[in-house]
């Protein structure tokens, strides 16, 4: 058996065309994991939703995600409100109740790897964002304090990996 192909993706705000794109591009894979903002400001939240409810994929919550559920959008800028206002009426309850199950942060063990999953960050999921400079200034704690050996962060829309030795 090869090695196993971990697919990750995060902030899809609602964005079919984008979401579809990458499940082409990416082909065959042994497990997905998002780390938040499924729905938000693009038009089709529902088949985001069911895109990947539908393949099994493990998600934690992002801030959107979470508006959506609450209708709370008080934290997002105007745009983002008013997307999250939309995609509301957008969502049946099926949806909303997939949305509420999902939890501000993942730990699962892959392989041996230990593997944290949060929106913003360990201290703030919904919140912080984290982007390269902070990561290498805060890698040090977010490694100890949740013991993962592969910590995975959404919110900043800005890819990045970050590798950390003590």
């Amino acid at each position: 058996m090869g090695p196993l192909r971990l697919l990750v993706v995060s902030d899809i705000h609602s964005n079919l065309p984008a979401l579809e794109r990458v499940l082409e591009d990416a082909g065959v894979f042994d497990g997905a994991i998002c780390a938040g903002d499924v729905v938000g400001y693009g038009p089709d939240p529902a088949k985001c939703i069911e895109g990947l409810s539908g393949r099994n994929v493990t998600c934690v919550t992002g801030n959107h995600d979470q508006a959506a559920v609450t209708g709370d959008s008080s934290n997002l800028n105007e745009y983002a409100a008013e997307a999250i206002r939309i995609n509301r009426r957008l969502l049946i309850n099926s949806h909303v109740e997939w949305l509420r199950s999902l939890q501000s942060s993942l730990s699962l063990e892959v392989e041996g790897v230990r593997i944290s999953v949060f929106h913003g960050s360990p201290y703030q999921p919904l919140v912080d964002y984290i982007y390269p400079e902070e990561a290498r200034q805060m890698a040090g704690g977010f490694f100890d304090d949740t013991g993962s050996d592969l910590l995975i962060l959404g919110h900043t829309h800005v890819p990045y990996i970050y590798r950390f030795h003590e």
